[in-house]
């Protein structure tokens, strides 16, 4: 009787390991424990600079900028001037980001070293993120929901493709107990951060079984 409890707790474990992802190896850059402590997922952290001096330097390059260059910035700014607390300009940042796409990106497929991406991905994918962090600071959880998912149905760029998605709306979401959006919004983004499976895969995991992952460094830069 004792072997075939034995067994069967062994088995039970056996087939536990094999339906949960390994882990994927740590990705986080500098000083973690200071990421873990920036949920708004700001880039100026890696550049040890505040939000507002990343802000000035964001809008003077955006400043003598037009056409495809202002375009592409757009959804960097708009981010950085929600961190840096400036609601009002990252809404229009974003929305002029939005509204640039049929111009300016049209969702157009371009290669670049021989891989397809889209020049509009990253304003697509940031001028909602923007706009549904917006939506939750005024509690419009349902607005922000919707926008988290838009944001997902972004083509790729080639830094969406290499580093992943920005989590920080996803991260608020799961503060409010969101957990079926953000689990779309994951297999959403399968479609363009493609050398991120292993990571979304435990993400996915974790937060399946009510855990908030940690969203590391990969994540803070646009």
């Amino acid at each position: 009787m004792a072997k075939k409890i034995v067994f069967l707790v062994a088995f039970a474990a056996a087939l536990l390991s094999a339906q949960t992802p390994a882990k994927p190896t740590a990705r986080l850059f500098g000083d973690a424990e200071a990421l873990r402590e920036n949920p708004t997922y700001s880039s100026a952290i890696l550049r040890h600079v505040t939000p507002e001096e990343e802000l000035r330097e964001e809008e003077a390059a955006l400043a003598i900028r037009t056409g495809q260059p202002r375009f592409r910035m757009l959804g960097r700014v708009a981010n950085a001037a929600l961190s840096a607390g400036k609601v009002e300009r990252a809404r229009e940042l974003a929305q002029e980001a939005l509204d640039s796409v049929p111009k300016l990106g049209g969702g157009n497929v371009v290669f670049e070293n021989g891989y397809p991406v889209s020049r509009d991905g990253d304003a697509v994918f940031y001028g909602h993120l923007v706009l549904g962090r917006i939506a939750l600071l005024n509690d419009d959880v349902e607005t922000a929901k919707k926008e988290l998912l838009l944001a997902g149905t972004a083509f790729g760029s080639p830094m969406l493709d290499s580093f992943g998605p920005n989590m920080s709306l996803a991260r608020e979401l799961l503060l409010r107990s969101e957990r079926d959006t953000v689990l779309k919004f994951l297999a959403e983004c399968r479609r363009f951060w493609k050398m991120g499976g292993e990571t979304l895969d435990w993400w996915t995991a974790e937060i399946s079984s009510g855990e908030m992952p940690t969203f590391g460094v990969v994540q803070l830069t646009l």
